[in-house]
């Protein structure tokens, strides 16, 4: 019985000490505000954006929607992807955008940062090997902060 209460006490600091899982990205993530845009593989011409993900996962499965701003505050939207064939492997994000204009694949991280949850890693071009770049995203919000618009954009 001792050791029941033990396991409980475990179990409640645990949960109590705000660590976030490293294995589900569900959620917003955006390139944090004081970076510099990137190139976008994929994309032809190559645009210079910021990027905004809302992802939702699944068991091992992740869609969502990859969002591309021109602009610091997102609020020029310059386009968006669909996110499929999504997949969690542990904490590595892998998937697949495709929209009007191009796509793009990715391989990314979930790690700790300073202030919360990152994205690390890499996009490219399947089609081009050359085109690629590196992106960290931060996380703005879980699974709970995406509302309907964040999935019903009309992306093409």
């Amino acid at each position: 019985m001792a050791f029941l209460a033990g396991l409980t006490v475990v179990v409640s600091l645990l949960a109590l000490s705000g660590c976030e899982s490293l294995d589900d990205v569900s959620g917003l993530w955006r390139t944090p505000e004081e970076s510099k845009p990137v190139g976008v593989p994929g994309t032809d011409p190559q645009i210079k954006a910021r990027l905004k993900l809302a992802v939702g996962q699944y068991g091992k499965d992740v869609a969502g929607v990859l969002v591309f701003y021109e602009d610091q505050l997102f609020w020029n939207e310059t386009g968006c992807w669909y996110v499929h064939n999504g997949k969690m492997i542990g904490s590595t994000f892998l998937f697949e955008a495709q929209g009007e204009g191009g796509r793009v694949q990715g391989n990314l991280s979930i790690e700790e940062g300073e202030e919360g949850l990152i994205l690390t890693g890499d996009i490219w071009n399947p089609d081009k090997e050359d085109e690629s770049a590196e992106v960290l995203l931060e996380r703005i919000g879980d699974g709970r902060d995406i509302r309907r618009e964040e999935w019903d954009r009309g992306c093409k």
